[in-house]
């Protein structure tokens, strides 16, 4: 069953965990028939977008290190709220050396059956088991990067790098971006050595700070534009996952958080 997703961020800057969460919000409350889990699997807990407390990854480190635990015990354990579920990631840095990618492939495929879809934040690094796990598991990958040139030549440097790990992506998300910006989607497209179609937008928006500091995601500041680039993104992975999209209504999407 092709029902997991992983995010990849090029790097720490670029909002993968932003983008991934509010992928799985929208997703789960527009279609409700659908069980969505969220997973952070990368070297953080990843969890800036939710007041509350909720367990993590690192619960589970000795069983998925020994194979003794099942998809059950992990519903259990996750943050739900309707039909979205969530688990953190570690709850420290240092425990990253822990985690060995075949530990994360075994969590996937003990899950997998269990829910719908499955969106993974696997962060921005390969050099973390968590991440490189989920994102040799998995087929549907997307990489995460903005319009900075820094951020493109990063691209340029580890794309080796992903073609050695057999890493390849469906599609490019270019967040935070500006039409204003000289490096628009045909010099994008061209710099990255793919075609437009292939590239998704997440529009600009100014309202990052105050996501953090309320602990929500920018689906909760009503900005059409944003609201509609993640839509389209949601309705992306839906499509490659065999689901029927979304439908926006007339009026436009009007949100109400989730957490």
């Amino acid at each position: 069953m092709n029902n997991i997703v992983v995010l990849h961020g090029i790097d720490h800057k670029v909002g993968t965990t932003m983008i991934a969460q509010s992928v799985a919000e929208i997703i789960s409350v527009r279609k409700q028939n659908l069980k969505v889990l969220l997973l952070f699997l990368n070297g953080r807990r990843s969890t800036d977008y939710v007041r509350e407390e909720f367990e993590s990854i690192t619960r589970f480190r000795m069983q998925l290190e020994n194979r003794i635990i099942t998809g059950k015990e992990i519903i259990k354990a996750c943050r739900c709220q309707n039909n979205l579920y969530m688990l953190a990631g570690i709850e420290s840095p240092e425990e990253e050396r822990y985690y060995q990618p075949d530990m994360s492939a075994y969590l996937l495929s003990m899950v997998k059956n269990e829910f719908d879809l499955i969106l993974v934040d696997s962060g921005n690094t390969l050099d973390n088991g968590l991440a490189l796990g989920a994102l040799t598991f998995s087929e549907l990958r997307f990489l995460i990067l903005t319009q900075q040139e820094t951020m493109l030549r990063r691209y340029e440097v580890l794309q080796p790098l992903y073609q050695k790990l057999k890493i390849s992506f469906a599609g490019f998300i270019i967040n935070k971006f500006s039409s204003q910006d000289p490096y628009d989607l045909g010099y994008l497209s061209m710099r990255m050595d793919t075609v437009k179609s292939r590239i998704k937008r997440i529009e600009q928006t100014g309202s990052s700070r105050l996501a953090e500091m309320e602990y929500r995601t920018l689906l909760g500041f009503q900005d059409q534009k944003y609201t509609q680039d993640v839509l389209s993104l949601a309705n992306l992975i839906l499509a490659l996952t065999d689901k029927e999209q979304i439908i926006p209504g007339k009026r436009g999407i009007k949100w109400k958080n989730l957490f």
